[in-house]
């Protein structure tokens, strides 16, 4: 959605974040995930054993691999604390501006990884 510059609207609590996808059925399955459990500590790009960057369940993998998603490093992404806040969003945003400000920034990165 980014790409095609929809205002995106996020809640901007972690807890918001914990809903089953069946992700952490890949845990270990590939053999990247096997390497990733056997590399260095300073050359991994989960740093955590005790959590795995697939769990869905414990707000504590949420925080660390929201960091990662475009949610949280792309500016004009939209956040919200409650329903209300939402709503309130909705119905004030300046939809055009988010719009126009998210393709700004999409032009920069195609160009910038061109």
């Amino acid at each position: 959605f980014y790409a095609m510059q929809v205002p995106i609207f996020m809640p901007g609590a972690t807890s918001k974040y914990l809903f089953q996808q069946g992700h952490e059925r890949y845990a270990g399955v590939s053999p990247w995930a096997e390497g990733m459990r056997e590399a260095s500590a300073s050359n991994r790009l989960w740093p955590h054993d005790h959590i795995s960057p697939f769990s869905e369940s414990t707000p504590e993998a949420a925080r660390e691999i929201l960091k990662f998603s475009d949610y949280s490093q792309y500016p004009h992404v939209q956040h919200f604390h409650t329903i209300g806040e939402l709503l309130h969003q909705l119905l004030t945003a300046d939809l055009r501006g988010i719009s126009v400000g998210m393709r700004g920034f999409q032009d920069r990165v195609v160009v910038e990884t061109a």
